[in-house]
């Protein structure tokens, strides 16, 4: 009974987001207040529609209800519960439920946070949220529906979670993405509203803008937490693949990190107004091309959901409609948007606009490389692969010159600046490539990529200083305070990430032998000992461990690992669990292969310097932009802030101008 009131529930809220498409713009065309009322409250009603129909969908997982399909093909009674919930998005179906939810969740805040304000702006926003949702849902109802039946031959055991998502990044990864996925649809609906409004004020981008940063802030976090979890999990010891799959949500953050830099000039200047709409329709759209290669079964990866073509075309047919008809109109009502773009070269809005031009350079650079081969072998059938040389090849060289741009760019004013103030970052320039040069001569292993990734770090690291000194030297309101400080806080994770990923990159050690109890083998110092193996049992799995033991140059023990070869009870299926002695500066990283005669195995022993700097560059990234969503909620600074100021004269202008 509980998944049939789950179907109706889902079915009801299907028919409500429809309403709230249709009738508030509606009630705006023929200028009928009655009508546009009535946004809230079925926005009110389509989200508890949508919260009771995962509700259901979550006690069905809890309850071994294995006549619902997609329980029994990913729930089982030995399941742990907190698996099983994490269930309710481990596969398409769910997930797919789960992301509609949140975009229904995000409607409804937006529906009451403006109930005091009926404007057209947001009713439109509200409205078209409410289409993509109305599209989302026909998608789950007649492609991905989770709440069907096999009635009445139902198994009286499931086959069991995939071992692989039996893991805390199951629980993390997933939602953070669709997160970041819903915060990208609400630019894209404000986008749309501000073009059929024909008009894009810096009122607009002020509130579009905590949703582009909370947008980025979730996919920064899926992005780093996607890759600590393949690192940990997989035992393959790479933090990144470039698998058409990983990228497929790299692409998007991409360009919503230029989008999130655009709105910032938008909203303070009135300039980039444009750009500001496209890049919220082109990182919607992104996302879309994205979940149409996760879920159609074009590409063959072990991140993919699905791999049913009739969902696949499902989902491009509502890329196509979704992001052509928001082409269009952006071709046809761009015209209508006045913006006042100009500003020195020599400023930092020049500096970012640059930046954001790098970044749809790199997210389109990774596309064609990611898809490419796609495209080439359906129309040739034949196969042809690019792999990690070409997308290193390309974007390093683009992300070392955005290091350069990011360095610069708090050391310029806004709008305009002098010649002569470029002597501070020449300096600065010349002394890191000094530093950069004596750190990579210090190392055998060092080469010209590690000298230019150690130079945009000491680069980065040192404009940071010198412009955190400038900023305590000149009064600023609060507002103005948090964010430059936000800025510098997001600025320095990059900086963090990419020494990190410069020295795991250039100074990792690995070898792949053979070994058994009582073997050893040496490797970056450190003595690898295998001292036996163990039978270890889970309430999942059956694991044989091995216990390694590691030892310094003085042959004292530093710690242990414990690889795993894990088969899993349900289903018999075999995976290897890394074995990781992790510490601030390194990992030492075990793996362990198949059994290559009586008493030896294939092992995989890695030296991986500054790794886990990877992932706290990320969490400083989301933290800054958790900081700045914070500071733009302080409405009382904004109102007395500079930029306030600033933005009113602006606007004045515009209305003169138009």
């Amino acid at each position: 009974m509980i998944p049939e009131i789950g179907h109706l529930l889902l079915i009801i809220a299907t028919g409500l987001s429809l309403l709230l498409a249709i009738i508030p713009m509606i009630g705006l065309a023929k200028n009928n207040q009655y009508l546009v009322s009535y946004y809230r409250p079925i926005s009110n009603m389509m989200v508890s529609a949508f919260i009771g129909a995962i509700i259901c969908l979550g006690l069905s997982f809890i309850s071994n209800d294995f006549s619902v399909a997609y329980v029994a093909d990913h729930s089982n009674t030995q399941l742990a519960t907190f698996y099983k919930i994490a269930a309710i998005w481990g596969s398409h179906e769910g997930s797919m439920l789960f992301w509609v939810t949140a975009i229904a969740l995000w409607t409804v805040f937006i529906s009451n946070r403006h109930k005091n304000d009926n404007h057209a702006f947001f009713i439109r926003t509200v409205s078209i949220l409410a289409l993509v949702i109305f599209g989302f849902s026909l998608f789950i109802i007649f492609t991905s529906n989770p709440f069907v039946r096999i009635l009445p031959n139902f198994p009286i055991e499931g086959r069991d979670l995939n071992p692989i998502l039996q893991n805390i990044g199951l629980i993390i990864h997933p939602p953070l993405l669709f997160l970041g996925y819903v915060g990208l649809t609400v630019c894209f609906a404000a986008s749309v509203s501000a073009l059929l409004g024909k008009q894009f004020t810096q009122q607009h981008a002020r509130y579009l803008r905590p949703w582009a940063i909370m947008a980025w802030v979730f996919l920064t976090g899926g992005n780093a937490f996607g890759s600590w979890w393949a690192y940990n999990e997989l035992g393959w010891g790479g933090w990144w693949f470039w698998d058409p799959v990983e990228n497929a949500s790299f692409i998007p953050w991409l360009v919503s990190t230029a989008l999130v830099h655009s709105v910032v000039v938008t909203e303070r200047f009135g300039q980039c107004k444009k750009l500001t709409l496209f890049l919220a329709i082109l990182a919607f759209s992104l996302s879309l091309l994205g979940t149409f290669i996760v879920r159609s079964g074009v590409v063959q990866s072990v991140h993919a959901f699905a791999a049913d073509p009739t969902r696949g075309m499902s989902i491009l047919l509502m890329l196509i409609t979704f992001s052509g008809s928001a082409l269009a109109l952006f071709a046809t009502r761009i015209h209508h948007i006045k913006s006042v773009d100009q500003f020195a070269l020599l400023s930092r809005n020049s500096l970012v606009l640059m930046g954001n031009l790098l970044l749809v350079v790199a997210a389109l650079s990774v596309l064609l490389g990611s898809y490419y081969p796609i495209i080439y072998r359906v129309i040739t059938g034949v196969t042809i692969s690019v792999g990690a040389p070409y997308f290193n090849s390309i974007f390093v060289p683009i992300l070392v010159l955005l290091s350069l741009l990011m360095g610069l760019g708090p050391l310029l004013r806004w709008q305009q600046d002098k010649q002569e103030n470029l002597k501070i970052p020449a300096f600065l320039f010349g002394i890191s490539i000094i530093l950069a040069a004596i750190i990579n001569s210090s190392f055998e292993q060092a080469n010209a990529w590690f000298f230019i990734g150690l130079m945009s770090v000491t680069w980065l690291v040192l404009t940071l200083i010198i412009a955190i000194i400038q900023h305590q030297l000149h009064a600023c309101s609060l507002i103005k305070t948090r964010r430059f400080y936000a800025m510098c806080m997001a600025h320095f994770g990059v900086a963090v990430a990419i020494f990190a990923g410069t020295v795991v990159s250039n100074l990792e050690q690995e070898e792949v032998l053979s070994m058994g109890p009582n073997q050893g083998r040496e490797l970056a110092g450190y003595t690898f000992v295998f001292e036996n193996t163990q039978q270890v049992s889970t309430h999942s799995y059956d694991a044989l461990q091995a216990n390694i033991r590691i030892m310094n140059e003085d042959d004292k023990t530093v710690g242990y690992a414990y690889p795993q070869r894990q088969t899993f009870k349900t289903n018999g299926m075999q995976m290897s669990a890394a074995g990781v002695y992790s510490t601030m500066g390194k990992d030492l990283y075990v793996s362990m292969g198949n059994q290559l005669n009586d008493t030896e195995y294939l092992i995989r022993i890695s030296y991986k310097p500054m790794v886990n700097w990877l992932w706290i560059g990320a969490l400083l990234m989301m933290l800054a932009g958790l900081w700045v969503v914070i500071a733009c909620r302080d409405s009382n600074a904004l109102k007395h802030s500079p930029c306030r100021t600033h933005a009113q004269k602006t606007a004045r202008l515009e209305e003169a101008t138009s």
